[in-house]
């Protein structure tokens, strides 16, 4: 890791799960920050990495545990790249002083794009026919699917992702 540079001025942000380019660049270019990224590592190779750390982005594969938050005295905040904060122990930040952040409705239109993807997969039986068809087989009569058209969707909560469905 990077130190600091004197005077304190330089921030620097650990970050450990993948990150667009884009939002790498961004995060590169902004003054007074020292990006490092490091990611795949265990929480024992973590443990010596947060001691000098300001700020720390992760996404879902990282687990952000009272051990690392408590082997990082500068850290200040730590954001979920992504909507849950279930790897990141929200209690241990919180005695510690630490913000947690996340970006809730940030997938809610790919998740909603799934759902249609996986509706018409099933209503088409298009797994079924895949695997038949890399077989060797092909018996067309056996994945006479349905038709999504016409039926009616009960969405149960309108949260984020359930408004991307409904629209």
């Amino acid at each position: 890791m990077t130190a600091p540079e004197a005077g304190g001025a330089t921030r620097l942000v650990l970050v450990s799960d993948p990150l667009s380019a884009r939002a790498l660049a961004l995060l590169r270019t902004a003054p007074g920050i020292a990006v490092e990224e490091r990611r795949g590592l265990s929480e024992a190779d973590l443990l010596p990495l947060v001691a000098g750390i300001d700020a720390w982005i992760v996404r879902g594969a990282t687990r952000v545990t009272r051990r690392l938050l408590e082997a990082a005295p500068r850290l200040r905040w730590v954001a979920r790249a992504g909507a849950g904060l279930d790897n990141i122990d929200v209690a241990a930040a919180r005695e510690r002083g630490i913000a947690v952040l996340n970006v809730p409705g940030a997938n809610a239109v790919a998740v909603a794009e799934l759902t249609f993807g996986l509706l018409l997969s099933l209503l088409r039986h298009i797994p079924d026919a895949h695997a038949s068809v890399r077989a060797g087989g092909w018996d067309k009569s056996k994945f006479q699917g349905r038709e999504l058209r016409g039926k009616t969707l009960g969405i149960v909560g309108l949260g984020k992702i359930g408004q991307a469905i409904a629209v």
